[in-house]
This record gives C-alpha cells, structure tokens and sequence, in this order.
C-alpha cells in the first residue's frame, strides 16, 4: 500500500520501497513505523548510517545508493520471519520462524503476481551481480562519507569549542542540622 493509505494501520512486518525522489520525509516516517514486530529503517542506518545528508551531491548519491540497497535486500538477501510462539522444553516461550527466503521469493510463493509479472521479475533477478551491486554499494557510502564528514566535523569542534558555564545547574549543597538531644 502507500504511505498515504497505511497512515493509521498497524501490521506485523512493515518494508517500505522508496521509488521516487518526491517522496518527504513525513510520508516516509508513516511507511517505514507501520510494523508492530518488524520495520525496515535498520536498512536506512546500515546503508546510509546516521549523518546529515542535505547537498544536492549527497541527496544525488542517496538516489543512487537506493535502487542498488532494494535490489540486494529485496532479490539477493534471503532472511527469515517470525511465524509465531511456542514453547522450548522448560516451559519458555520462544519464537518460531519461518525458512530463510528472499522478500522476492516469499512473493513468488503467494501468488499474487501474473505469470507475465513473475517472468518479468525472475529475468531481472537473474540479471542481477550481486558483487557489482557490493561494489557500487561501497562506492556510494564512501562518498558520502567523505562528503559529510567536514561538516560533521566542523559541527562536532563547534560544540566542543563552547565553554561550560561552571555555574550553570549548580545548586548549594543542603546540610542537615543536627537535632539536640
């Protein structure tokens, strides 16, 4: 479904596919917080990590570091799913999972798409090189790393530059005064 129309759902497993460069970051925050056990923004901080990204070069280079990042989790990166509860010997609860499959491959198996769809999709993984797709994965965060650090840096000796105020948050100590007896 879309942000738009997952605004206010609740479901077990959220993914969110970005597919276009208009898309804000309110309506992305809707898609990628719908999951009650499992969502998918652990992708955004492995891939794009946690700095500011904000210049057209940086913004630029996320369109380009995306469709690769959807590729290889969606078609290359087989994972498993919880599937339910159950009990080990002692009487513990533990979760149960499904086989390990690709997202791509547990939509195969649910038979949602047309035949022509399928062949379509299949041919693309197929294409797929999962090392050039590495490759250019790790070539996009570098840039990007190198790109934001200056000013995260600058940032960074911004804040560490500014004097503390010694009096600021200090309270006098209260002495407790001792009763006669």
């Amino acid at each position: 479904m879309t942000a738009h129309r997952a605004q206010g759902s609740t479901v077990d497993a959220a993914h969110t596919v970005v597919h276009s460069p208009e898309v804000t970051r309110e309506s992305l925050y809707v898609a990628m917080t719908r999951g009650r056990e499992s969502k998918n923004n652990q992708i955004v901080r492995r891939y794009g990590f946690y700095w500011r990204y904000d210049t057209p070069a940086q913004l630029r280079l996320l369109g380009e570091l995306w469709p690769l990042v959807n590729d290889r989790h969606n078609f290359l990166t087989p994972t498993k799913k919880p599937i339910g509860w159950d009990t080990d010997g002692k009487g513990r609860r533990r979760r149960v999972y499904d086989t390990l499959a690709t997202p791509f491959d547990r939509l195969l198996r649910s038979g949602v798409l047309t035949s022509e769809r399928t062949a379509e999709l299949t041919a693309y993984r197929d294409s797929l090189n999962p090392a050039h797709i590495a490759r250019e994965i790790d070539r996009i965060q570098q840039r990007l790393t190198w790109l934001a650090a200056d000013k995260t840096r600058k940032l960074e000796a911004a804040e560490l530059a500014k004097q503390p105020d010694p009096t600021a948050g200090v309270k006098p100590a209260r002495t407790r005064k001792k009763q006669a007896s």
